[in-house]
């Protein structure tokens, strides 16, 4: 008699790891030099309208919530005008 074939056994999947949000030091600081130009707010604003990709400027993504809402764009406006922390 032939021994017996092995059967096979499932190996348990390794848990997808979730990735960390991004949360920017000071909203609307898109090369995270630590200060907001005008540029970047204009950056932050056609993430907000759409015309650019948010990896453009993640930092216009004040809530990391993977959106800039209007909420954002007044941070990233704090910003520019307080300085960052």
């Amino acid at each position: 008699p032939e021994p017996p074939t092995p059967t096979p056994t499932a190996t348990p999947d390794a848990p997808t790891p979730t990735p960390t949000p991004f949360i920017p030091e000071c909203a609307g600081d898109c090369n995270e030099n630590g200060s907001v130009t005008i540029g970047e707010l204009q950056k932050a604003i056609n993430v907000f309208l759409g015309l650019q990709p948010l990896s453009s400027c993640r930092s216009a993504d004040a809530d990391a919530n993977s959106s800039v809402s209007a909420g954002d764009l007044v941070q990233a406006v704090n910003s520019f005008r307080l300085g960052c922390p």
